[in-house]
């Protein structure tokens, strides 16, 4: 077997494993959960994680598809690119977070879960920027420099990113 299938194949039982052991970590972290917390307050971590979840969907609605794509005909504009990605996903999801936890509250939804919905969302958030098909698909050092080069500041230019649409001069 040449090197190039191997890798292809070794690559691909490292995504396996990793995810296996991603399964089995979120089954025993949610096994704790409901023990630590009893059944009321498991109910709310359980509603408020699916509220934000469906909340933060608006964020990603389509967005890696269109990365992949374009990055596919243009593999130099990748940083361009994925800064616009990024800085779309967090205006829409903490948009539709805000309204969402928003309607929720003058829903007459009880205080404690307010919190929960407030402690949830912002992780949420988060872990739908990390799911970048840009950053799966990286090794952890390239991931890591293209996660510093599309802060909210673009890599050559002073021009924040999302105002840095891929036709006006970046890369």
């Amino acid at each position: 077997m040449s090197s190039g299938p191997r890798s292809i194949l070794a690559n691909a039982g490292y995504r396996l494993f990793a995810d296996v052991a991603s399964k089995v970590a979120s089954l025993a972290f949610f096994v704790v959960m409901a023990r630590e917390l009893g059944n009321s307050r498991f109910g709310i971590f359980t509603f408020a994680l699916a509220f934000v979840i469906l909340a933060t969907t608006l964020g990603n609605f389509g967005q890696d598809v269109v990365l992949t794509r374009e990055v596919a005909r243009d593999r130099a504009r990748l940083g361009g690119y994925f800064a616009n990605t990024l800085a779309l996903k967090i205006v829409l999801a903490t948009i539709s977070l805000t309204v969402s936890i928003g309607v929720a509250a003058a829903a007459g939804v009880d205080r404690e879960t307010l919190e929960v919905l407030l402690l949830l969302g912002p992780a949420v958030t988060l872990e739908l920027l990390g799911s970048s098909p840009c950053l799966r698909s990286t090794s952890p050092a390239r991931a890591s420099a293209l996660r510093s080069r599309s802060g909210s500041w673009c890599g050559r230019s002073r021009v924040p990113a999302w105002k840095w649409s891929p036709g006006a001069g970046g890369r």
